[in-house]
Parts: C-alpha cells; structure tokens; sequence
C-alpha cells in the first residue's frame, strides 16, 4: 500500500515537471514575440530576430531533451518502485507464537522481572515458575494458569495490571511463554534490548 501511495506522489511529481517545462518554452516564446516588436532599425532587428530565433530554438531543443530524459528517469524510478514493492509483500511473515509471546514480554514483564536466572531484578523472576519447589507465588498463591492470569491482568500493589492494555490472547500468549520455559530457547536474553 504504501509503495503504491509512492508511486502516486512520483507520478504527480513527474507531471507538474512535466507542466513547469511546457511553461517555460510558452515563456520563451512570448519573451521572443515581445522583443520582437520593439522598435529597433530594421537590419538591427533581422540580426536579432536571427539571434533569437536561434536562441530559442536551442531551448526549445534543450528543453525536449531534458523533458525526454525527465521522463525516462522518471518511468524507470515508477517501475523500480513498483516491482520492488510486490517481493517486499510476499516475504513478509507474520511472527511466529514463541516470537510474538517473547515480544510481549520483553515488553511487558523484562524491564522488572529476570526470565533466564532466579535472581530479584525489581520483582521477583519468572524462571522455572511452573517447576519451582512448594510451587506458590510470592503472595501465597499456588501457582497455576488461573492465578497467574489473574496477576498478569489485575496487577498487585508493587505490579501494575494489564487488563486494559493486553487482550485475552497476549496475557495467553506470556502465560505459555512462562509455562513452555521459551526463555531457555532465547540466545543472549539479557541483551536483547
């Protein structure tokens, strides 16, 4: 789509080019006709009609050589952009569940909580949640799909809720990403912002 809104505003450019030429040679023409009709004694003025005849033949000549390249330039950037823009459609993948899950929390859960070590960043970390021992949460919660959806949405005194900022899926999506221990799978985590 966008390429195709670049293609518009370059065909729009090309023609008032285009325009602006067709403007300057009428130019030409009429600054010819009026120095023409001055007053000057009548060999003076043959000399200067040949002169200006010969000058504006020259711009006109130049003007259709630079309107003919303008053109040319023109109709090949047109079609450069617009063959580049269907490969640049056609490999365009949509992320995948583990990549869009992994996004979601590098958003969302990174900048308080460590995925790939226990330590405490700001929070308490998110590594093996679903494999620790006495398996409960920091409040005392048992640690299950129900709970920790709930936190992830309502939030606790220290965290905020993200009900009205992620929808069903995304707060499923960081679920899995918990559950599935994705975390493991991410080369160099800690530097990925």
């Amino acid at each position: 789509m966008a390429q195709m809104v670049l293609a518009r505003h370059l065909l729009k450019w090309f023609l008032a080019l285009f325009h602006l030429c067709e403007m300057g040679r009428n130019l030409v023409d009429r600054i010819a006709s009026y120095r023409s009709a001055l007053r000057v004694p009548q060999e003076e003025q043959e000399e200067q009609e040949e002169q200006e005849v010969k000058e504006v033949k020259e711009v006109k000549e130049e003007t259709a050589r630079s309107r003919s390249w303008r053109f040319a330039c023109g109709l090949a950037l047109l079609l450069a952009v617009m063959l580049s823009a269907s490969p640049a459609q056609a490999t365009h993948e949509q992320p995948t569940e583990k990549e869009a899950a992994f996004q979601l929390v590098l958003e969302r859960c990174y900048l308080c909580h460590y995925l790939d070590r226990a330590d405490y960043k700001f929070a308490p970390s998110l590594k093996d949640i679903y494999n620790r021992e006495g398996r409960s949460l920091a409040n005392g919660k048992p640690v299950n799909d129900q709970t920790i959806t709930e936190i992830i949405s309502a939030g606790t005194a220290n965290m905020p809720g993200f009900q009205y900022t992620l929808n069903a899926q995304q707060i499923q999506l960081i679920l899995k990403f918990l559950k599935e221990g994705w975390a493991s799978d991410v080369p160099m985590l800690r530097n990925s912002r």
